[in-house]
């Protein structure tokens, strides 16, 4: 013990020397572990921690292929609603959008998450409220009708002390009125765990949400859409059945075709470019500094012995660093359009093809 305590206190005086490489050492090590412990949770909250819904595995997301973009997106109401009433692979199908939303109740204000949604989302993922109910099925019929709301179970928590005697009283969202009607469970945020919901509304009340917002017309490819697999039917035999609908429906469509995945990269990938970009951004920045210093820990210490500031080097490694992201995001970006243009080109509607389905 009393070897190792000597080994410590030496450590320290040599670090104590330097304390400009060390700091910078330090921080380098700091973000390091702070990023590789966000990238983890997210990955798991992502892609490795099953739902906490009924059968997670029969939950799958939908998306949209089209001439304009050929990596899966978000798809229309009306888009949502002809697979959803033709589709013979499906138990179910639901609607989503999550959005940022002015929350207030009695002088309480706050920015929260919002989930807008079809009023069979919860039926559909096997959810049930703790107190009061989720949404009826007719709840999303009309638009502009039924300011009903689910709370999330954080935000009933923060906001109310998680008194269940709330249910019936309004709450304000963007200004308007909306009756508390239910509280969603403890454990469930939503399809993206890592936006933790304050709340869920019909996706009939989405111009109160996102003012302008309409569902009619199929170029608003805003919503993303999960469905459940009926029993025995595998994702590749739903996403057949779903792509002879769009063939049939070439025509409305204009060359869109349907795209499935497992619910946890489904829901990633389709409509969630901003998470990934997030994750992407976290570990290409880390890298790059980390790079950065070990390749010039000498240079660093020359300047450091040679009486330069902490913070000029530190402005110098992240400078650099910043240098390097721009001109690796450009790259990309150069690539990607050299891809998509093609891509886009080569995937235009071709009126005869059309006509052939008619």
């Amino acid at each position: 013990m009393k070897t190792i305590w000597q080994d410590l206190r030496y450590g320290a005086r040599m670090l104590a020397k330097k304390p400009g490489l060390t700091l910078i050492v330090v921080l380098t090590l700091g973000l390091g572990i702070g990023a590789n412990a966000t990238i983890f949770s997210a990955v798991n909250a992502l892609l490795l921690r099953p739902l906490p819904v009924k059968d997670p595995h029969q939950i799958i997301a939908l998306g949209m292929r089209d001439n304009y973009l050929e990596f899966p997106h978000g798809l229309s109401y009306e888009d949502f609603s002809d697979y959803r009433e033709k589709n013979e692979a499906l138990s179910d199908l639901a609607l989503y959008w999550t959005l940022s939303a002015g929350l207030s109740h009695e002088g309480r204000a706050e920015r929260a998450i919002v989930d807008v949604v079809s009023a069979n989302y919860f039926s559909l993922l096997g959810v049930d409220a703790i107190h009061g109910r989720t949404f009826l099925p007719d709840e999303d019929r009309v638009e502009g009708a039924n300011p009903s709301m689910v709370l999330g179970y954080g935000y009933w928590q923060r906001a109310f002390g998680g008194n269940p005697q709330i249910i019936g009283e309004t709450v304000k969202l963007n200004g308007h009125p909306f009756m508390m009607v239910g509280i969603a469970p403890k454990n469930f945020k939503g399809i993206l765990e890592m936006l933790d919901k304050a709340a869920y509304v019909p996706i009939s009340m989405i111009g109160r949400v996102a003012p302008g917002t309409t569902l009619r017309g199929r170029a608003n490819h805003n919503f993303q859409s999960i469905g459940r697999l009926k029993p025995g039917i595998s994702i590749e035999q739903a996403e057949s059945d779903l792509r002879v609908f769009d063939v049939k429906s070439l025509d409305a469509h204009l060359n869109s075709s349907v795209a499935l995945a497992p619910i946890r990269l489904g829901a990633m990938l389709v409509g969630s470019f901003s998470l990934i970009a997030v994750l992407l951004a976290t570990i290409g920045l880390y890298g790059v500094m980390a790079y950065v210093v070990s390749q010039r820990t000498h240079e660093i210490g020359v300047r450091l012995a040679l009486g330069a500031q902490t913070g000029d080097v530190l402005k110098l490694i992240v400078g650099q660093g910043a240098k390097l992201v721009l001109a690796g995001m450009l790259l990309g970006a150069i690539g990607l359009l050299a891809c998509w243009l093609p891509a886009r080109r080569a995937t235009r509607v071709d009126p005869m093809v059309a006509l052939r389905y008619e």
